[in-house]
């Protein structure tokens, strides 16, 4: 990949050098939503220096370990155990570590930095969307991951990573925007910092498996509901009926077609 990072998407930059994440930053690249672009074709279109963000990039890569096997070539079992270890595991101890620093930062400077309130709600929404679905993942689709195809239940998994993922994103653009940026104001404390720290990381660690489409090719990928209708220019009541039919084919993911 090094010195070749034009031909590679920014998504899978990222995912194979988590710490270019804050190069990207940095440079203003989306590496969330618009991480499925090729560098070469994002840095022409904004018009940025090359040279700059290649020389940062071959930097990081000079002192970075080998990176951890890609998704492309893992097998199933391999694939869920990372996720379980390395993101599930850091989420269910991050996500109530930062909740309990907002709610002391808030009572200690919410008065004057009123942003935090919208931190807190939004922080809120961030753990509504994000533990239901660790747990469906844990107690519904893996488990039928272990017990069935590799392949095609790789599929299903990195089609659920998007849809999870998606909504946080928007939520995660939200609290970075109500932060400026996870910027501590002159008069935040440490603790203060320590919050914007953790919320950092928790979007590096959330944003790392956004772009695991990558696993397959586009026509492999699944397509939910939502897709269909819109492709097909159809309700979801007409999919309904060309399931029943026989028409279309389908499987389920927990309860999800």
């Amino acid at each position: 990949m090094q010195n070749k990072w034009h031909e590679h998407s920014v998504g899978n930059i990222v995912v194979n050098f988590p710490l270019s994440s804050a190069i990207f930053r940095a440079a203003g690249i989306d590496y969330c939503c618009g991480g499925g672009r090729l560098l070469g074709e994002v840095i022409k279109e904004q018009r940025l220096v090359d040279s700059n963000i290649y020389k940062a990039l071959d930097e990081l890569a000079a002192r970075t370990e080998k990176p951890a096997e890609p998704f492309s070539e893992m097998s199933a079992e391999r694939l869920v155990e990372f996720i379980l270890t390395k993101h599930h595991s850091y989420l269910w101890g991050a996500l109530p570590e930062a909740h309990e620093l907002i709610v002391n930062v808030l009572k200690a400077h919410g008065r004057r930095h009123p942003e935090l309130y919208d931190v807190y709600k939004l922080f809120g929404q961030l753990s509504h969307e994000m533990e239901p679905h660790l747990i469906r993942e844990e107690t519904e689709l893996f488990p039928a991951i272990a017990n069935s195809e590799a392949k095609e239940h790789c599929q299903a998994l990195v089609h659920i990573l998007e849809e999870e993922h998606e909504a946080a994103g928007t939520l995660l653009k939200k609290l970075r925007h109500a932060t400026n940026d996870y910027s501590v104001p002159c008069d935040g404390c440490d603790t203060f910092r320590e919050l914007y720290k953790k919320l950092t990381e928790i979007e590096q660690d959330l944003k790392s498996l956004i772009n695991t489409d990558t696993v397959f090719d586009e026509n492999e990928r699944l397509l939910d509901n939502q897709d269909l209708a819109f492709l097909l220019k159809a309700s979801f009541r007409t999919l309904q009926h060309y399931r029943a039919k026989g028409v279309l084919p389908y499987f389920t993911i927990g309860r999800k077609a």
